[in-house]
């Protein structure tokens, strides 16, 4: 079962509460705020400062109507399957969400911070967190790499990812480096990308592969 009440999750829902609060405080009303970067790293999409403080908490509360419904309405079993991998993805989007949130405030209040280049860096923590969380999933239809040749072979499941979630861990404190000596540009929201195409389209391959050799034996 979902956890929403669980304690780190109302302490970032606070923190996330408390951030627009300040905006709306602090921030000038007359001001357009930032919502959207561009692949070069530019501001491209702007909006006035309270639609600007209201999109991310929004944003929040849609993300946990989805998987309160998930929680709610989902396959008993599929749902016992991915409880734990759910819990902690609900914590790492929450999370990111409220840093986005954070940042969007500092900007209103004319401090310096690259905000890209922050949302990298909690992409890449977030990316460790889940890899971290891969391992410990069952076979479900919500959660995970879920192909024909995991969903049908639990041993399949379990050693796919395992992988990934090592590979992922990898990845994410690649990206995490990556963000704090490169500068914000293309190539950083490249290798963004590929911090998470790579593992799953490796843990994906992988699990094929081990399919293959399952039906040769």
């Amino acid at each position: 079962m979902i956890r929403f009440n669980a304690p780190i999750n109302l302490l970032l829902v606070g923190i996330g509460l408390a951030a627009t609060i300040a905006g709306f405080l602090f921030v000038p009303m007359n001001i357009d705020l930032p919502v959207h970067w561009g692949l070069d790293g530019q501001i491209d999409a702007m909006l006035p400062r309270n639609w600007a403080l209201l999109r991310m908490p929004a944003t929040i509360a849609g993300v946990w109507a989805i998987f309160w419904a998930i929680n709610r309405f989902g396959n008993a079993e599929r749902r016992q399957a991915s409880t734990y991998v759910m819990n902690v993805a609900l914590t790492a989007v929450t999370g990111l969400m409220v840093l986005f949130q954070i940042l969007i405030v500092l900007v209103g209040l004319g401090v310096a911070v690259d905000v890209v280049k922050a949302i990298v860096i909690g992409i890449a923590l977030m990316e460790i967190v889940l890899g971290n969380a891969m391992p410990k999933s069952q076979p479900n239809w919500v959660a995970g790499i879920r192909i024909p040749t995991t969903l049908n072979d639990p041993a399949n499941w379990q050693a796919t990812h395992r992988l990934t979630g090592v590979l992922m861990i990898l990845a994410g404190v690649g990206l995490f480096v990556a963000a704090l000596i490169w500068p914000t540009t293309l190539q950083l929201l490249l290798a963004l990308i590929a911090a998470w195409l790579v593992p799953l389209t490796i843990g994906s391959l992988y699990s094929l592969v081990l399919a293959g050799r399952a039906r040769r034996a």
